[in-house]
């Protein structure tokens, strides 16, 4: 290592490896790799969420600023020591710093465990940044806020706690021990023009109901972006206390009266530790699509699909559109099971990413009238067979795309590429992703709100619940 990069290491300023196409300056790709992060400055562990289809790094929206990355990320082991850091980028994903906040960490817990299963959201009005999280054995997911602050030139170089510790939904955890509760947090705009928030988790009440695909939206008014309690959470149908669930996996032929649909004794390998969940809403029409299916590879099974919801806005509420009411998106066959990528919205468009074993990579597309695209971008890699972690970004044209992707299975590679409207550019970043020397990583955490590239941050699976966990960051842009 050289004295410089050695310095930088200790600042807490990650020097990356960086490999660009050929091409004209203005038109070249550029891939930024990052294996391994560096520690955090209190020396603990960072812990990631445990999951894939989950943004857990987000391009700053705030007006006339520079629109760095950053995530917000649990550094610790339950000691005195632990801290909260924001992980930021100024570079588009060349180099990363921590940045601890300017007053007191959160209220601790009295389990003191760390988050597990985080997801953080930025919204559009006072540009504050929300994060949610389970602990281990908790009664309700607990949400806090934040406030960025910038420099001169516009870069986040600081941030504080504004609310901490607040309960949210009381998503049903009992069967799982909160370990894999799985949440995305986003702000949406509902049909009145509110701007609120809106949660969907993957819980389990029993160790007999595999899964739940639940979702609660805040209340409008004062609370729609400063929620206090779990009371300021409602069903997103009606507005009614608790919570929507959307679809319920069980093992047997048991019912749960709360779920929009259920599937019995169907995919019963669609446990809440194998399976992901993703959501975006289509600004064109306000209408929200959910999906949720099969995740980890590993599990030595290839049971399980991938299922869609699809609810149309109507003044605070929504209601469920029976035509896609937990329809099957993809399908196991006898040798892999599909695998979850990730929704993203366009003005007209929600775009779903995901891995077919019988198509390979596929971005499909839904519009404002609820029509299903398969196949809207070509794919950047049709193999079939296997189980692919992917994450993309679509641009506003609806037309170019970004994307990294990793096939998990033999022979193992990693890939990035950029669609321009007609042909994908790919480059192979497979030895960028194997210098940290313990295997492929996995779990792929995603890079939401960038429209001129994509970015994916991922442990390596060797590693997992390790000392040192060890991380690789990846990003793909097009050079300035």
């Amino acid at each position: 290592m050289s004295r410089t990069v050695a310095l930088l290491a200790v600042l807490g300023l990650v020097a990356c490896g960086t490999t660009e196409e050929d091409g004209p300056p203005a038109n070249r790709p550029v891939v930024h790799s990052t294996d391994t992060l560096a520690s955090p400055p209190n020396g603990k562990n960072l812990f990631a969420p445990d999951s894939g289809s989950v943004a857990a790094l987000r391009v700053d929206r705030t007006p006339e600023q520079a629109g760095d990355i950053f995530g917000l990320f649990y550094c610790g082991d339950g000691s005195p020591e632990d801290r909260f850091y924001l992980l930021v980028s100024a570079d588009q994903g060349a180099n990363w710093r921590y940045l601890a906040a300017s007053n007191d960490e959160p209220n601790e817990d009295p389990q003191n465990n760390r988050p597990w299963f985080a997801s953080l959201a930025q919204d559009t009005v006072g540009y504050a940044v929300h994060y949610a999280f389970y602990q281990i054995n908790a009664t309700s997911m607990r949400y806090n806020r934040i406030r960025l602050a910038h420099n001169a030139a516009g870069h986040v170089n600081g941030w504080s706690w504004e609310v901490q510790n607040h309960a949210g939904p009381a998503f049903e955890v009992d069967g799982s021990g909160a370990f894999y509760a799985r949440l995305d947090l986003q702000e949406v705009i509902d049909g009145n023009g509110a701007h609120i928030l809106i949660i969907s988790g993957v819980d389990r009440p029993s160790t007999e109901e595999q899964a739940r695909l639940v979702v609660a939206r805040t209340v409008a008014g004062s609370k729609a972006l400063a929620p206090v309690s779990t009371v300021d959470w409602v069903k997103v149908t009606n507005g009614a206390a608790g919570y929507d669930v959307l679809g319920a996996f069980w093992r047997n032929d048991d019912s749960d009266p709360a779920a929009l649909i259920e599937f019995i004794n169907q995919d019963v390998h669609m446990g809440q530790h194998n399976v992901d969940q993703s959501w975006a809403q289509l600004p064109a029409d306000k209408s929200l699509h959910f999906f949720v299916g099969p995740y980890f590879y590993n599990d030595g099974s290839t049971a399980g699909q991938i299922h869609r919801w699809r609810l149309t806005a109507a003044g605070r509420n929504w209601s469920v559109d029976p035509a896609a009411l937990g329809i099957t998106v993809a399908t196991g066959n006898a040798e892999n099971r599909p695998m979850m990528g990730h929704a993203v919205a366009t003005a007209n468009s929600v775009w779903f990413a995901y891995g077919s074993p019988d198509t390979g990579l596929r971005i499909d597309r839904i519009d404002a009238a609820g029509v299903w695209k398969n196949s809207a971008l070509p794919s950047p890699d049709p193999e079939p067979g296997a189980n692919w972690y992917a994450t993309i970004s679509v641009g506003e044209d609806e037309d170019s795309a970004w994307g990294i992707w990793s096939r998990p299975r033999g022979p193992t590679y990693q890939r990035s590429g950029y669609f321009d409207g007609s042909t994908w550019r790919i480059t192979d970043d497979t030895a960028a992703w194997r210098r940290n020397g313990t295997g492929d990583p996995v779990s792929w955490l995603h890079i939401s709100g960038w429209r001129t590239g994509a970015g994916v941050m991922s442990y390596a699976y060797d590693t997992y619940g390790a000392a040192t966990q060890k991380y690789h960051l990846q990003t793909i842009s097009m050079a300035p």
